[in-house]
Formats: C-alpha cells, sequence, structure tokens
C-alpha cells in the first residue's frame, strides 16, 4: 500500500510538472520582444519534449570517485535525488550558473531528506575543484569513467542537464537553456513546491 501511494505521489507530481511547464513556456514566450518570442518558444518546447522522454525510466546504483576525498563510493538512487550532469566541463558560464543555482537551492531547502550531487564526464581533478571553490557549492562531485553512464541517462547532447530519482526511477528531468534564466529560476521553484512529497 505504502508503495502504491509513493507512485500515485510520483505520477502526480509528473503531470503537475507537465502543466506547469507548458504553461510557463506559453506565457513566458508571449511576453517576450517579438524578435525572440519564436525562438524562445521553440526552446523550451525542443526541452519539454526531452525530458518527459526519461520520466519513469529506470537508474542503477553505481560506483563513482568522489572528487574531493579521492575514494570511490556506491551513488544510490533510491533515495530522493537531484543530478547534475556536467560534460567536460565544457560551457562554464552555463554550469556556473546552474551550481550557484544549486547553491542558494542547498541553502533554502537545509532541512530537506532530498540529496544533491554532481556527476562530472572528466577525469580532470583539479579543474572540477577549481569550479566548486569559484561556485561555493557544497554537495558532493564525482568524476571518473562515467562516460556510459552519462550515455545512457543523459537527455541529449547538450550540458549541464538534471534529473530528479526516487526509488531508482527518474521522475523528471531538466535541460536548461543558456541565457534563459528564467526557464532555470522556474525549475527551481518547481522543485522546491516539490521538497514537502520528499521530506517526510
Amino acid at each position: 500500500m505504502k508503495i502504491i501511494k509513493q507512485w500515485i505521489v510520483v505520477f502526480v507530481i509528473i503531470i503537475l510538472i507537465v502543466i506547469t511547464l507548458y504553461n510557463y513556456v506559453r506565457i513566458n514566450s508571449n511576453n517576450s520582444d517579438d524578435k525572440n518570442k519564436s525562438q524562445l518558444l521553440n526552446q523550451r518546447l525542443a526541452s519539454l519534449s526531452l525530458v518527459l522522454g526519461k520520466s519513469g525510466e529506470a537508474i542503477k546504483d553505481i560506483v563513482l570517485t568522489n572528487a574531493v576525498k579521492q575514494i570511490n563510493e556506491t551513488v544510490s538512487f533510491k533515495e530522493p535525488t537531484l543530478v547534475i550532469l556536467l560534460s567536460n566541463l565544457g560551457c562554464s558560464k552555463c554550469q556556473n550558473r546552474e551550481l550557484k543555482n544549486i547553491k542558494k537551492y542547498c541553502d533554502e531547502i537545509s532541512s530537506s531528506k532530498i540529496k544533491i550531487i554532481a556527476i562530472c564526464n572528466s577525469t580532470d581533478r583539479e579543474t572540477i575543484l577549481k569550479l566548486k571553490k569559484i561556485t561555493q557549492v557544497n554537495i558532493p562531485l564525482y568524476l571518473g569513467n562515467v562516460a556510459g553512464f552519462i550515455e545512457e541517462y543523459k537527455i541529449d547532447d547538450i550540458f549541464p542537464q538534471y534529473f530528479f530519482t526516487f526509488n531508482n526511477r527518474v521522475i523528471y528531468s531538466f535541460l536548461p537553456i543558456a541565457e534563459d534564466d528564467k526557464f532555470s529560476d522556474w525549475f527551481f521553484s518547481l522543485l522546491k513546491t516539490n521538497n514537502k512529497s520528499y521530506s517526510k
């Protein structure tokens, strides 16, 4: 019965995300300058179509190297987990913005049971630690041979990107758009709204 209730919550959240995101895309695109309106709408709808395909997908636990501790750890996706995927540490402006968003989010949900991690498709530990210092984000950063993992679970070839997991399932995903701060702000406001469902 408890499992059924959990899946009902998950299903309702997914439906609400789809409806909310569609309305957000439509309303905010209507408020844009006419010159950028069509491009913004297309980008947001493209992001929406990509992330919906990942909902409900099974995700396996994986052993990764903690960049700070320099030890291997088993990363579990059974508990509520927000994952940000970083690839080759490119698009530093985009990644810096999203990691700063994560830092702000962590500060606001300090009492939440949601786990937040970053998985980097890179073996350059020094660059990762530099990124951590610049953004002041205090979450585990994992690296190593993660190319296969990212290839299997990524939304698209564009990074960074997010997915939220629970009971080894991808509940929902998000693909940020470069220079579209409002789109990322919307995603984090949605996360904060859904915190209570996973903090009991």
